[in-house]
């Protein structure tokens, strides 16, 4: 019961469609849901589909992988991943103990190349733009910049020294595109890189540069996840 202004008088709100009208707008509102979410979940299946009938053609031979990524995105679809080689130098100092500073050069080299060897994602090379394992990883994979001697702390043979360098590494990724390629390799070579023992090696990650980026070829998609 709702009463207007004027005292004295009553105005009585007609509720006989409320009750009524409130469930079927709630069971209306359920239904209108229920379709929306099968739609949704109709248009996914449907868009992994197309996916999968391209990933097929292309791990058979049928079309490439720039056909069918030119076709999803006729659809609006992401483009399928292909593998790209990107060639990165990467910053590190080493501590060593040595008796010249040409012996603590070579030892840093040696001892960057021991860390780094069993990277995941990335390989040591060579100074020209390739994949290709060097012959010398420790001539021709790093590089030495600086070899400061610390003052010494005794009267023996051996001087500390910090050596500052770079370790030339290629990184293989899978990616849309060479844009986003970059990125990959960068989170894949932080994972590689945080694995390494503490104190032996010290990178800098924050002055990581890229040399190249090349597609290298198209791997083989799995239907269903790529």
């Amino acid at each position: 019961m709702l009463t207007d202004a004027l005292p004295g008088r009553a105005v009585t709100v007609a509720g006989t469609h409320l009750p009524a009208t409130l469930p079927r707008a709630h069971a209306r509102i359920r239904d209108l849901t229920a379709r929306i979410r099968g739609a949704r979940s109709e248009n996914l299946r449907l868009r992994r589909g197309i996916r999968d009938e391209l990933i097929t053609l292309v791990n058979t031979h049928v079309v490439t992988r720039w056909f069918a990524n030119d076709a999803l995105a006729r659809l609006g679809l992401p483009p399928l991943p292909g593998r790209y080689l990107l060639g990165a130098s990467v910053p590190v100092t080493v501590t060593v103990d040595a008796p010249t500073g040409a012996y603590a050069a070579h030892a840093a080299a040696v001892q960057v190349v021991t860390e780094l060897r069993g990277l995941r994602h990335a390989q040591m090379r060579g100074p020209t733009p390739s994949r290709k394992p060097p012959a010398d990883p420790v001539r021709d994979a790093v590089s030495v910049f600086h070899v400061v001697g610390l003052p010494r702390g005794g009267s023996g043979r051996q001087r500390r020294y910090t050596v500052t360098g770079a370790v030339r590494l290629a990184v293989t990724v899978h990616a849309p595109d060479k844009a986003t390629a970059r990125d990959a390799a960068y989170h894949a070579l932080r994972t590689d890189l945080h694995r390494l023992r503490p104190g032996f090696v010290a990178v800098h990650l924050d002055r990581l540069g890229w040399s190249w980026v090349r597609a290298a070829g198209t791997p083989a998609l799995a239907p269903g996840s790529d």
